[in-house]
């Protein structure tokens, strides 16, 4: 279950973190209006809740609680494919989200007086770039995969964790540092 949670909640959560420092770039003057405490709530309420919503009909699939039997080996397989391109097409996003925020903040001028905004948000654009690389080697993972030869499929599936490790990681202490 957990490993089907963070699955779906990865790139949801980066997504919304890439929107945060986007709209601290981009409009320093009404962040707190679109980050209220009020709202930061609500947000969070979504994102916890967005595997439920998006995944909630595999609920209903026996295979859901008996993922790794010799049986559910297509729905493990059409499960990791489906979480892999939602949040490929999130870190997208979020990349493309803070890309803008970046060029609208340097056209205006404004990255000399927002360092710490500036390098939160390069900070998120590498999350991103990373949740990419883990999401296209999931990609890989069921595409490569073979019930005669599981070598490409354990291969991708390794790098897919050594990506997520270096993406998760690093955030914490690089948030640590930047504070």
């Amino acid at each position: 279950m957990g490993r089907w949670y963070y699955s779906f909640e990865v790139g949801i959560w980066n997504l919304f973190l890439a929107m945060n420092r986007a709209t601290a770039l981009i409009f320093p003057v009404k962040y707190e209006r679109y980050w209220s405490y009020k709202k930061l709530f609500i947000y969070i309420i979504l994102i916890l809740a967005y595997p439920f919503i998006v995944d909630s009909y595999s609920f209903f699939d026996e295979c859901r609680f008996k993922v790794y039997s010799s049986k559910c080996r297509q729905f493990r397989l059409t499960d990791q494919w489906f979480a892999a391109v939602l949040t490929s097409v999130k870190a997208i996003l979020a990349v493309g989200f803070t890309i803008f925020a970046l060029w609208k903040a340097r056209k205006r001028g404004s990255m000399a007086s927002s360092k710490i905004e500036t390098r939160l948000t390069l900070q998120t654009l590498s999350a991103s770039i990373l949740l990419i690389a883990f999401s296209l080697c999931e990609l890989l993972a069921v595409l490569y995969y073979d019930p005669e030869d599981n070598d490409l499929y354990y291969l991708f599936n390794s790098l897919s964790d050594l990506l997520y490790s270096l993406y998760y990681y690093p955030v914490i202490v690089i948030m640590f540092v930047v504070w």
